[in-house]
Formats: structure tokens, C-alpha cells, sequence
């Protein structure tokens, strides 16, 4: 059983994720913003992070950002409402995976599924049309 961090600040999409993760296995630890998410990544213990962009308090690049400083290496994927070309430091290779909201559960456990495994690349970054339509 792999350990999934969750780090989503609405408590209804956090909530679908986690259920969805752990029918498939996953246990899962949910924290509500970067902070939190990033006393998380320190404490270790997990396999893949799951992380919103747009949180209070630190969005989810800056706690990316602030655990690879800190030496914490593990897969991320980042979700967002906003398009990834939008997103600060797509290119410095801080996450390796991306679904812009809204997507669909599904494909969100075979990204985390395939990070698990050991997959990378730009397969693992999808927009919204790319994922709605698998």
C-alpha cells in the first residue's frame, strides 16, 4: 500500500480525492494548504504528493519549491483550475505530473499510479481536453 499526501484546501474535492485514492488502495493524509503540506513532506513517510496550486497561506509551487530547497524528493502532482502555462516554474521540473480542473477521478489515480510505477515525462502533464478525453 503506498502513502498518497493530499494537499487540497476545498474540503469537497479533498474529500472525493481521498475516497477515490483509498478505493484504490492508497492510504491518504490530507492537509488543507501549503504549510501544512509541507510539515507533511518534511515528517516523510509518503510515496506521492497530490497537491491544488492555489491555496492560502502556501500555494502548492511555493511548498514544492520549499521541500526540494529542504533535500524532500518524491513525485508530485500538481492540479489546478489554472492552465499549466500559467503555472509559475513548469519548467524547473518541480512536479512531475499536471490535471487541470476539472478532472476526472479516474485519471487522476493512473497519474499517481503511474508515478508509483516509475513513469515520467510530458505524458504525465495533461490539460483539461487531454484528460476529459480518455
Amino acid at each position: 500500500m503506498s502513502r498518497v499526501l493530499l494537499v487540497e484546501d476545498e474540503a469537497a474535492v479533498a474529500l472525493l480525492v481521498s475516497i477515490t485514492l483509498e478505493d484504490e488502495g492508497h492510504e491518504v493524509v490530507v492537509r488543507p494548504n501549503g504549510r501544512k503540506g509541507l510539515e507533511a513532506m518534511r515528517a516523510g513517510g509518503f510515496d506521492v504528493v497530490v497537491t491544488d496550486f492555489m491555496m492560502p497561506s502556501l500555494d502548492g509551487v511555493e511548498m514544492i519549491r520549499a521541500a526540494r530547497a529542504e533535500g524532500i524528493a518524491m513525485p508530485v502532482v500538481l492540479t489546478s483550475a489554472v492552465p499549466e502555462r500559467r503555472v509559475p516554474g513548469r519548467d524547473e521540473g518541480l512536479y512531475q505530473g499536471f490535471l487541470q480542473k476539472p478532472y476526472h477521478e479516474d485519471r487522476l489515480v493512473q497519474l499517481v499510479e503511474r508515478l508509483l510505477n516509475g513513469a515520467e515525462g510530458d505524458d504525465l502533464r495533461e490539460g483539461r481536453k487531454a484528460a476529459s478525453s480518455r
